[in-house]
């Protein structure tokens, strides 16, 4: 009986061992790569990228990008990124958990920067669900309660932005004649707009196409505002808020074929 006892003893003990030493490999090895749909996301010190099934970039996030609203004021989230990591030991513990216990698939990038106002922290949570994948933004301002958020995506350079109505848009200062001729071939309306100068009404679904005409990805409008700097290849969708301290303001984005 008691040597039944002890065994049941030692396999408690391993049983222990075993769970502590698979958290500590979890903490010890952050969550900074996933391959999703064919597609590969990755964290890095400045940012999240996502890249289609031939290691092509299809876009990337950054708080030096984003922007946040005061009223009419408009201003980066971050102008100085001071440091950005994949969420402390218990988060990167959680997510580890996650992706390797309950089968998600997510990553997480934690910021912290400043900007003319203040501190701020901005922390992204990037999830695949539903056939795509989720980026929930997580905003904190110091001495800020913004009435929007503009969620950028910095888009591939060969990417045309266009929309469920077969318009293609480009900016005045940058559109050519080889664009446009690239848009009709796709049966695309060329569409012309300013930086600063917001889609039409009505657009429910903006589509990315390719230089081929091909459809790279897809990402749903509900309500947002709509803005191109084709230049820097910025696409802005403005969001807006609850006029709180810290917000939280998520999209979806699908993948084409």
């Amino acid at each position: 009986m008691s040597i039944s006892k002890l065994n049941i003893i030692k396999l408690i003990a391993l049983i222990a061992i075993g769970l502590v030493s698979i958290g500590v490999t979890l903490i010890r090895m952050p969550v900074n790569k996933s391959f999703a749909g064919g597609q590969k996301i990755e964290v890095s010190s400045y940012g999240v990228s996502v890249y289609n099934g031939s290691e092509n970039l299809l876009f990337s996030l950054s708080p030096l990008n984003d922007y946040y609203y005061d009223g009419q004021a408009k201003e980066h989230l971050e102008n100085k990124l001071t440091l950005s990591n994949n969420g402390d030991l218990l988060s990167q513990a959680l997510v580890s958990f996650n992706n390797s216990v309950l089968g998600k698939n997510e990553l997480i990038w934690e910021t912290f920067g400043e900007n003319s106002k203040g501190e701020s922290t901005v922390n992204y949570s990037v999830e695949y669900t539903n056939g795509g994948i989720k980026i929930t933004r997580k905003v904190s301002l110091q001495t800020i309660t913004p009435t929007a958020i503009g969620q950028v995506l910095t888009i591939c350079n060969d990417c045309m932005v266009t929309d469920d109505k077969n318009r293609a848009y480009f900016n005045g200062d940058t559109v050519n004649s080889y664009l446009i001729n690239i848009a009709l071939k796709a049966n695309k309306v060329p569409t012309i707009i300013g930086e600063n100068q917001s889609f039409p009404e009505g657009v429910s679904k903006l589509i990315i196409i390719g230089r081929d005409g091909k459809e790279k990805m897809s990402i749903p409008v509900i309500g947002e505002s709509i803005y191109l700097q084709d230049k820097w290849h910025l696409l802005e969708l403005k969001t807006s808020t609850q006029k709180a301290k810290d917000e939280t303001v998520s999209q979806m984005i699908y993948f084409g074929n």
